[in-house]
């Protein structure tokens, strides 16, 4: 039933495709007429890297427990940035891609340099690191589904991959974006109840969890003693530093694209709140999967599926709706997982391809072509990175290990795009200096621990002493070393030309530092201050409802027994 599904899949989107594919270059990467909130805000919903996270987050609790999740938590700190801030700001902009506010923001050949660095480096390199999770995830579920092999697997995703590039249009993908939304909300909805039915119900899972998984189940690590990336000393590192330094918190990227065709800065904002209530729906439903999946996994380890004849523990979060859901209803679910990773796929892929199209070729290689060439152009671009994506996920089988390197790829970057919004001195050295300096500290690190047995002692005894996981210390050093990097170069640098700085404040109207505005601080206000503040509570607290519903217990959260 499931291969009838993705056969009948394969031939909608190529019959989409097909009459997509005449379409003109500017309705590739940008829309002819403003979005509506409520399109921009599933679209934004369905391109969440969550979509993709769903299987590390069943591998991390089913060994390491609820305290392993952390990793992912604290990034609920800076969520009010980009509603509040710079959803609004991103809409006055009307740009194809949001690398060109580079060249609107800093001047000079300064500008240029960093505009050129970035469309290559992050439209190649991080897209395809980015598409390899796709990659990934979805053989994960093609072989737990459809039984095929892992090359059949990957040979499946690839040509759904160049239907997507074919297909490829934001204006479609918007749209589309809205119905399959609904659809996987109701999907895992229905998915979760028939897997908790498959183990008894509530009334079983969670007495039983709770009686012989207290440590499991538990959202705060033991203690300071453990040198396991659960740790308290690793916690802290995630939710002082993490957050705020590996995360492009301006929005920069596919969701730039939706907020800049939005209709207004208030349509912009309610886009960007919309996906924090969609999340809230999911992760219930998610973690009543990834709950009874400690069961399955602990009790029933022979249940697990192989993935390259080895037990896998991320696609088990996969192979429970498999089991547990009758008939054709199990296709229900496969069709959900589809529509992610599919998603996903072609809104990165179309973002990565608008980098490279436009900001290298169109920008500065390849000039005053015809709209047909660069149409062209744009889907052998797609098909290169989706091709690089491929070969990354071919030498790397779980998710999580790819995440750690990308988020260690921006260690100490995440400062810079914020400020470069509200601080005069930034300039595009300064960006380019945290980008390329975070980049080499994170290759350089790990062939260092990998090759050079000194740096390899060093770092376990610091470790050992600091009771961190190696990702937690990767992580810490870095971005003290980037931070002050781009701060020195900053102003060591000149500042960008005071005709760019006022062109960019007139048009973006930004809060923040502009000496040469009036007065020499333009604040923010209280309310928007305010907001700022309330908006991770509001963030956190669906998830922190739902585990009290599910376990219901403050004294549980610190591993302590009731009694």
């Amino acid at each position: 039933m499931s291969l009838s599904i993705l056969i009948l899949y394969l031939l909608i989107l190529g019959a989409v495709s097909i009459l997509s594919f005449r379409k003109g270059f500017q309705n590739i990467f940008r829309t002819e007429k403003r979005l509506p909130w409520y399109l921009a805000g599933f679209s934004l919903f369905l391109i969440n890297p969550d979509i993709s996270n769903v299987l590390s987050k069943m591998g991390i609790v089913a060994t390491e427990g609820y305290a392993g999740m952390w990793i992912f938590y604290p990034g609920v700190l800076g969520t009010g940035f980009l509603p509040i801030i710079f959803a609004p700001l991103w809409s006055r902009l009307r740009f194809m891609t949001d690398n060109q506010f580079i060249l609107f923001r800093f001047s000079g050949k300064p500008a240029r340099i960093l505009h050129l660095f970035r469309a290559v480096y992050v439209g190649y390199l991080v897209v395809a690191l980015f598409i390899a999770q796709v990659f990934i995830g979805m053989s994960k579920l093609l072989m737990v589904f459809t039984a095929c092999s892992y090359p059949e697997s990957f040979l499946i995703i690839g040509i759904i991959l160049v239907l997507l590039i074919a297909k490829s249009s934001l204006q479609l993908k918007v749209r589309t974006d809205f119905l399959n939304g609904i659809i996987y909300l109701l999907a895992f909805a229905i998915g979760a109840y028939f897997v908790l039915k498959q183990y008894g119900g509530i009334s079983y899972v969670y007495p039983k969890l709770n009686s012989d998984y207290q440590g499991y189940i538990q959202l705060f690590p033991d203690g300071v003693g453990q040198t396991t990336f659960e740790s308290m000393p690793t916690l802290l590192v995630y939710f002082l530093i993490q957050w705020w330094s590996i995360n492009v918190l301006d929005g920069s990227g596919p969701e730039a694209q939706r907020f800049m065709n939005s209709r207004s800065p208030f349509q912009a904002f309610k886009a960007a709140f919309l996906p924090l209530i969609l999340f809230s729906l999911v992760f219930l439903f998610h973690s009543f999967v990834i709950d009874t999946g400690i069961l399955m996994i602990h009790e029933s380890s022979d249940l697990i599926p192989e993935i390259k004849n080895t037990p896998d523990l991320e696609a088990s979060f996969i192979d429970l709706y498999k089991q547990a859901m009758p008939g054709g209803l199990s296709t229900l679910v496969f069709v959900a997982f589809i529509i992610g990773f599919t998603a996903f796929l072609e809104a990165f892929i179309n973002w990565g391809g608008s980098y490279v199209t436009v900001d290298v070729f169109k920008t500065y290689l390849l000039k005053k072509k015809t709209d047909r060439f660069y149409t062209h152009l744009s889907y052998l671009v797609m098909l290169l990175i989706g091709i690089s994506g491929m070969i990354i996920a071919w030498y790397n089988t779980h998710l999580l290990g790819l995440q750690k390197f990308i988020f260690s790829m921006g260690a100490g970057v995440g400062p810079v795009f914020i400020l470069r919004w509200f601080w005069w001195r930034i300039n595009a050295w300064s960006q380019f200096t945290a980008m390329l300096s975070s980049l080499v500290f994170a290759v350089g690190w790990d062939l260092s621990y990998q090759y050079s047995d000194t740096f390899h002692g060093f770092a376990d005894l610091q470790m050992e002493s600091l009771s961190l996981s190696y990702f937690a210390f990767k992580l810490l050093c870095p971005t003290f070393i980037v931070t002050l990097s781009w701060l020195a170069v900053t102003f060591l640098t000149p500042p960008d030309g005071q005709e760019t700085l006022e062109k960019y404040v007139a048009r973006v109207n930004p809060p923040g530092f502009w000496p040469f505005i009036g007065s020499r601080k333009r604040s923010i206000k209280k309310r928007t201050l305010l907001l700022l503040l309330i908006y991770p509570l509001i963030s956190i607290s669906p998830f922190l409802i739902i585990w009290l519903f599910k376990f219901g217990s403050i004294v549980l959260a610190f591993g302590l027994s009731a009694g």
